[in-house]
């Protein structure tokens, strides 16, 4: 049979009506009927059918005023799991309750994961030892080596190896310099990874915290897997850069923070000035070049120009560009289209010459 144990010095018992009717009661305020029971210093434990312990707590102060609900004031103990330590706790209350062996503590609550060495604060815990279910709520905030997460609802279970919290949740990462905002959130503790992800009427928003090229991104859904410092975002992404006013566009965006270059391989869009760039996909780094591949076009050049290819190279600080592949160059004043395999240029200067190749020219009446 499933026990739960009370000790005060040298002596074990039972819970239950037994305790009641072998311990001093006292009464309850006025206004009760209720008769109370009320222990100082005072050692619970709990175990399985199997004899297995499930929770340890060592209170200041215990009342029984309900024989289903035990109070705790100042406390401290731990949490089991296959008869390892999992969870340390303090916390000002608490309530055991004897029938569904779960236990609620409330704060300030610090618990520790011994598992991954985060530290979780809350003002309510509720714990359920069978399951291994942990639900935390109101002024959550977990602390990691490499990660805050703050929120208002943090869900946990030792059957699972993630955490889920939910809310007006808020990341930092001060190691990596990032700083992440969203309403549902999935943390990874053994291969620190972030995934966050919104409704449809809001996003995720991702900002860089220090003086990098990139300022902002947004996005439906995001990865970030600390270890190897690279970001994933997909669904509506959208990314803005501190420098030469450029905004990104794409389904799908990869990150490497380190090297700080950006890859889209589903569809990307650059916006910079009055130019726009499009492409199957493309790559952007810190020099502010830019790469795209694969039914490029490039629209908003002067003269009321565009210009068709399979690979183009810009440097947007710069302004040189290099065409190659099927070009194709067309402006509206005067009316000109050139063709050919491969052209240089520099947007700054309104300078381009087609080389390799036949080149055709035809000004258009």
């Amino acid at each position: 049979m499933p026990s739960l144990a009370i000790q005060r010095p040298a002596v074990w018992m039972s819970v239950g009506l037994g305790l009641m009717a072998c311990t001093p009661i006292a009464p309850l305020p006025s206004g009760s009927d209720r008769p109370q029971t009320t222990l100082k210093q005072v050692l619970l434990q709990r175990t399985d059918r199997q004899g297995q312990l499930l929770w340890r707590l060592q209170a200041d102060q215990v009342i029984m005023r309900d024989p289903q609900v035990i109070h705790l004031q100042r406390l401290q103990g731990t949490f089991y799991h296959n008869q390892a330590a999992i969870y340390t706790l303090t916390a000002s209350q608490g309530k055991v309750y004897p029938s569904s062996e779960a236990i609620q503590l409330e704060g300030p609550i610090v618990l520790q994961d011994r598992r991954d060495r985060s530290t979780l604060h809350s003002e309510n815990i509720q714990w359920n030892p069978h399951s291994g279910q942990l639900i935390a709520t109101s002024g959550v905030r977990l602390d990691h080596p490499q990660v805050n997460l703050q929120g208002q609802r943090l869900q946990a279970s030792t059957q699972t190896d993630h955490v889920h919290i939910t809310g007006q949740v808020v990341v930092y990462a001060p190691e990596h310099q990032l700083q992440l905002q969203t309403q549902q959130l999935t943390w990874w503790a053994r291969q620190r990874k972030v995934q966050a992800h919104s409704g449809a009427q809001t996003a995720v928003k991702l900002v860089s915290t220090s003086e990098r090229t990139w300022q902002e991104a947004e996005a439906q859904w995001v990865e970030i897997h600390l270890p190897t410092q690279q970001v994933i975002l997909q669904q509506a992404v959208q990314m803005k850069f501190t420098q030469a006013n450029i905004q990104l566009r794409s389904a799908k965006v990869v990150g490497d923070l380190v090297r700080q270059q950006w890859h889209s391989p589903e569809g990307i869009q650059i916006r910079y000035q009055d130019m726009t760039a499009t492409a199957v996909q493309g790559w952007l780094d810190r020099s502010q070049t830019l790469q795209l591949q694969d039914q490029v076009q490039l629209q908003g050049l002067p003269n009321q120009a565009h210009l068709n290819c399979q690979r183009l190279t810009w440097n947007l600080a710069t302004q040189d560009l290099k065409a190659q592949g099927n070009l194709v160059y067309q402006q509206a004043t005067p009316q000109i289209k050139l063709t050919g395999a491969s052209a240089l240029g520099n947007l700054q200067h309104q300078t381009l010459a087609i080389q390799d190749g036949e080149t055709v020219a035809e000004i258009l009446p």
